[in-house]
């Protein structure tokens, strides 16, 4: 039994390959007065498991950040999205750097920087200094710093992580799923034993029915509610045909789950990897991916079985051991990742559920040959496509000195991800669109009634359209500005005077101006 997040999501940023590794989190949810963060799987036939994850969130409400946070940030990044603990989930990449001017080791520069900004996050020297310190990761020439808080002697378990992007002592981009209140909880009263039977209860299951499990004090913030100590009670089934496995968090006062994250997305001691039958094709189409699944015992939805003809097991068995390998090496391969010069030799990354069907991306040729393979940290689970945005950008800033911003905000701002686009989360069915691009021009139209059209219906059409089409924007005289998305967008000022009575929208009598971008 094992465990495949679907939080592991590969990026293609310029021209290098990105890996989003992402720890556990809130996802970004609106402020009040802002612009409005279920994550995505592996798309294509090598879709990630069928396992429908059972992650639970019973915390309540959003803690707001406050008016003077909001200027703060926006002064930084116009585009800023929030958590919902009442700091950025998102701040940044932008044209300019967020800081500049601090100490040259990473750990130390990401420090500073948020106890410089105890406006911003909350989080004052002594608060600052007391988060753990989760991992600091080299990329091109800069470095990505994940810190953990602390509240009282309790590490935050669920939550109350950031991840800072900086260079040569200058901050890039910042993902935090932080809270403001750094203070310690009120002590749980119950017991670990107790906790565990709750997460019991919780996952329907009896003890017989678990075959190992590990408790863990730990604090849980929440929107609302403070900071609760609570028990971080990991738990996995015994039974291997419906495994279960779960991490939950239940509150140490009042015994209820907080949160609860499924550990399964899919689980078989069948073995499974995607192949090429033949030598792959060179003029294959972009996203295309022509390879087939073969496994070591049929079943449904492979297409071939095979295993070692001499012994009888599957390719990835170590005979000399008896195990599996969980890799690219067993008894009939030993497929490695060797760049030479004196490179080490990197098998395939580890897959403990033995699926081998790692995405393809092109990325070799898509790369141009470029063996530079770099990750970036983000602080959130709910990973939404403009976070992905938001990493391609930034991870253009530390390989190639953002020599690509202009191309990828482009292309992002064709899609409707442009500059002033939001969304609730990675599961918005809804997110609110934006084509306009920070590194693009903008354009200003003026309409200038003329004659009797000082009180006529006011439509525009942006964009290249048909007769009898449905307009981009149109001004009714008796409702606001209606929107419709398109790939420019225009938005009107209000007028300089002149109403149409005072239960109407105001009318322009004078001069309108449109700004578009």
């Amino acid at each position: 039994m094992s465990r495949r997040r679907r939080r592991l999501i590969p990026v293609l940023a310029a021209a290098a390959v990105v890996a989003a590794l992402l720890p556990g989190g809130s996802g970004a949810a609106a402020a009040p007065g802002d612009a409005p963060a279920a994550a995505t799987g592996r798309s294509g036939p090598f879709a990630e498991g069928h396992h429908e994850a059972a992650d639970v969130d019973n915390r309540t409400g959003t803690a707001a950040p406050d008016a003077r946070q909001r200027g703060l940030a926006r002064r930084l990044d116009s585009g800023v999205r929030w958590n919902r603990l009442g700091t950025p989930h998102a701040l940044g990449p932008t044209r300019t750097p967020l800081a500049t001017g601090l100490p040259a080791d990473p750990e130390a520069a990401a420090r500073r920087y948020l106890a410089d900004n105890r406006e911003l996050f909350g989080l004052d020297d002594t608060a600052v200094a007391a988060m753990d310190r989760v991992l600091v990761r080299p990329i091109g020439d800069g470095a990505v710093v994940t810190l953990r808080q602390r509240f009282g002697d309790l590490p935050a378990g669920h939550d109350g992580l950031v991840t800072v992007a900086v260079a040569d002592g200058t901050v890039l981009s910042v993902s935090s799923s932080l809270t403001r209140d750094a203070a310690a909880p009120a002590p749980a009263t119950l017991t670990g034993e107790q906790a565990y039977a709750a997460a019991l209860a919780d996952a329907g299951l009896d003890a017989a029915a678990v075959a190992r499990h590990s408790i863990r004090p730990v604090a849980v913030p929440t929107p609302l509610d403070g900071n609760r100590a609570a028990y971080e009670v990991s738990l996995i089934g015994a039974e291997s045909d419906h495994p279960t496995a779960f991490t939950t968090y239940v509150d140490g006062i009042t015994g209820k789950v907080l949160v609860r994250e499924d550990l399964v997305d899919f689980d078989s001691d069948n073995p499974s990897w995607a192949v090429y039958p033949a030598t792959p094709p060179t003029d294959l189409a972009p996203g295309q991916d022509p390879r087939v699944r073969w496994c070591g015992d049929a079943e449904p939805g492979c297409a071939a079985a095979f295993r070692d003809p001499a012994s009888g097991r599957p390719w990835d068995v170590d005979l000399a051991t008896g195990p599996p390998t969980g890799t690219s090496r067993g008894n009939s391969a030993n497929t490695v990742l060797s760049w030479g010069a004196g490179t080490p030799i990197v098998p395939a990354t580890a897959s403990p559920e033995r699926r081998y069907e790692y995405p393809f991306t092109d990325q070799w040729r898509q790369a141009r040959c470029n063996p530079a393979v770099s990750f970036l940290l983000q602080a959130a689970s709910q990973v939404s496509m403009l976070d992905m945005r938001d990493n391609m950008l930034t991870a253009d800033l530390l390989r190639f000195g953002g020599a690509n911003q202009d191309l990828i905000w482009a292309e992002f701002a064709r899609s409707g991800m442009g500059r002033d686009a939001t969304t609730n989360g990675a599961g918005d069915t809804d997110p609110t669109p934006s084509f306009a691009s920070p590194r693009g021009g903008n354009a200003t139209l003026t309409l200038r009634p003329r004659g009797d059209s000082a009180d006529a219906p006011i439509r525009v059409y942006v964009g290249a359209y048909e007769a009898r089409a449905t307009p981009t924007q149109r001004r009714r005289s008796r409702t606001p500005w209606r929107w419709w998305p398109a790939r420019t967008t225009c938005w009107p000022s209000r007028p300089a005077s002149g109403t149409s009575g005072s239960a109407r929208w105001p009318r322009p009598v004078g001069t309108v101006t449109w700004t578009c971008g």
